[in-house]
């Protein structure tokens, strides 16, 4: 959770374009009906990606960057499969499928491994430490539907305030995940 601080920081004096961005991708998403969250999700997260590391605001033209879409919309497909497949077992298996699909979206936007390859090392990532996830997306399921119940105006602040800190959580952890992944026969491309 050492995360949400400097995520804060970063997206501090970037707030106006943050909000827009997310904004921007929230509406996508609601428009399409969330089908726009299987394009969308990676597109998001490396318009993030990018603006942290030029130290800006996220720009909203990099929403519109499909460079990558086909291997985003199967790796996020995949993971939407296995979310509906687990909502069809229980409700239970919902949960933990969201929780092991965790780093889907930054792992797809990255780039460096095939869709199917995305959901495993996710998978080997969030099996070598459950626990932080469960406490992060509890936390921010928490965050997010208070400012939900305020008119939704507080998710243009937490909405990206939890993706930046997800996103540098993922960078700390980068190495470990991609070493993870290697040792259970994942290639990257």
């Amino acid at each position: 959770m050492d995360h949400i601080g400097p995520a804060w920081e970063a997206i501090k004096d970037h707030l106006v374009e943050h909000a827009l961005f997310a904004a921007v991708f929230t509406l996508i998403c609601a428009f399409s009906l969330s089908i726009g969250a299987l394009v969308w999700a990676p597109i998001y997260v490396r318009g993030l990606a990018k603006a942290m590391a030029e130290q800006r605001g996220p720009d909203i033209n990099d929403l519109f960057d499909f460079d990558r879409t086909a291997d985003d919309v199967v790796a996020m497909l995949l993971a939407a499969i296995v979310i509906v497949i687990a909502f069809c077992l229980c409700v239970l298996p919902v949960f933990a499928a969201i929780v092991v699909l965790f780093w889907v979206p930054i792992v797809a936007a990255e780039g460096r491994y095939t869709p199917a390859d995305c959901l495993k090392v996710s998978i080997e990532a969030v099996k070598a430490d459950p626990v932080q996830v469960v406490l992060f997306l509890a936390i921010g399921a928490v965050v997010n539907a208070i400012a939900a119940s305020l008119l939704y105006l507080p998710l243009l602040i937490t909405l990206p305030l939890f993706s930046v800190a997800q996103l540098l959580w993922y960078n700390a952890e980068a190495q470990d995940i991609h070493r993870l992944a290697a040792e259970a026969g994942i290639r990257p491309n």
